[in-house]
């Protein structure tokens, strides 16, 4: 058994060089009745919201049609290639060939520009085709099949029994012939009794990516910004006036639509004042506060103990402990001290050079170096000959510094 999965038509739809100018002119999706249909208020709630397609839009469907299928040339050269193959090693008759799809697709159907998972016809259905032992050339059947058909018939094929716990039935046996079938019309085979004529498509919810591109799209309806805003200053939790732990509040403006302002006044956190307007219905700071509380029992303690007694000067001040400062704050402080220590030895250097440039200015006006036997210490004798000695020697080399 061997599978082959074809991106083609998937996007970019980028086509091979050979087929970039074919189809230049296929307008067939078209002529189906359901095109540009729209809006349809007897459907469901999406497609009650969806208008008529702008002409930027027939030209983007026209476009992605023509480059769909210049893509599925590659796919028939596919095809061509592995036949091609079979006949050549003698197994093509003997090899069953199956042709279907994923998904189907829409465009421009119902007004929707593009897309695949819509629960109608265009999207549902895919094409089904087979070639094999025993298949009549160029028949057809009109049996519902299902893609949960698709093992059990490849396991029929092969010869194997279709255990019954497995989902589908095999259609092989849907293009038996019996006496009834001898008479059909251009090859089409009757649809057997013993077969469904019902199956269920089931769609997941609408995401909301999903609803975003139908707004961008749309722009209006109940999708849109402003209807979504509109819908969420119903809620309690934005309501206005601001309430206590409320974060935010929906107002109209100038425009009188409706917009989100944060509420600014107390504060949401316990421990705090959170009064409105100097009503009764304010909490006082001193119940709440802890640290308020502790201090005031602080100072009446010392009152009553300290021999200065209740005096109305007696003021004292409160030693609070240290806060541990947080690591970012730790690595500043680290970072500030390294700067002020750097900064103190630039300036010795600074100094350092500066004194040297003084002793070199003395030479430079002609200052002679003292006798050995002099009164002068001899270690700052030693350090004015080397000072002298450099200067000389830059004076040499470059006479631009003199």
């Amino acid at each position: 058994m061997m599978v082959l999965s074809m991106p083609a038509p998937h996007g970019p739809e980028d086509s091979a060089p050979q087929y970039s100018h074919l189809f230049a002119n296929a307008s067939d999706y078209m002529d189906l009745p359901s095109y540009d249909y729209a809006p349809n208020p007897d459907k469901q709630w999406m497609l009650q919201h969806i208008n008529r397609m702008e002409p930027i839009h027939h030209e983007f469907v026209k476009m992605l049609h023509q480059k769909r299928l210049q893509t599925l040339q590659s796919v028939d050269d596919a095809v061509e290639k592995v036949c091609l193959e079979l006949k050549a090693l003698g197994e093509l008759e003997n090899t069953y060939i199956m042709f279907t799809s994923d998904h189907g697709y829409h465009l421009g159907q119902f007004g929707m520009i593009k897309g695949k998972a819509m629960p109608y016809e265009f999207d549902v259905r895919v094409p089904m085709l087979l070639r094999g032992p025993g298949i009549p050339k160029g028949s057809s059947i009109h049996n519902m099949v299902v893609n949960i058909d698709i093992a059990p018939s490849i396991l029929d094929m092969a010869g194997v029994a279709v255990p019954d716990h497995m989902d589908g039935d095999s259609f092989i046996r849907l293009f038996e012939r019996d006496g009834g079938d001898k008479n059909a019309i251009d090859g089409s085979l009757r649809p057997k009794a013993l077969w469904r004529d019902t199956y269920l498509v089931e769609r997941g919810k609408v995401t909301g990516k999903m609803l975003k591109q139908l707004a961008i799209q749309q722009n209006r309806g109940e999708f849109s910004k402003e209807a979504k805003l509109a819908k969420d200053c119903t809620k309690l939790e934005f309501r206005s006036p601001c309430a206590r732990d409320q974060q935010f509040e929906c107002r109209l403006d100038a425009n009188s639509r409706w917009r989100k302002f944060k509420c600014r006044f107390g504060s949401m956190k316990a421990g705090r004042c959170v009064c409105r307007g100097g009503g009764g219905g304010g909490v006082r700071a001193g119940e709440l506060d802890p640290g308020r509380k502790e201090r005031s029992k602080q100072r009446a303690f010392l009152q009553e103990h300290v021999s200065i007694g209740k005096s109305t000067a007696f003021r004292p001040s409160f030693i609070k402990p240290p806060k541990r400062l947080p690591r970012r704050a730790l690595r500043q402080t680290k970072v500030l001290r390294k700067k002020k220590k750097k900064r103190r030895q630039n300036r010795l250097d600074e100094k350092l050079s500066n004194a040297v440039l003084s002793v070199a200015a003395e030479e430079i006006v002609g200052w002679e170096p003292a006798p050995i036997n002099s009164c002068e210490p001899i270690l700052l004798h030693l350090f004015r000959e080397r000072v002298s000695a450099t200067i000389n020697s830059l004076l040499f080399v470059d006479p631009k510094l003199h």
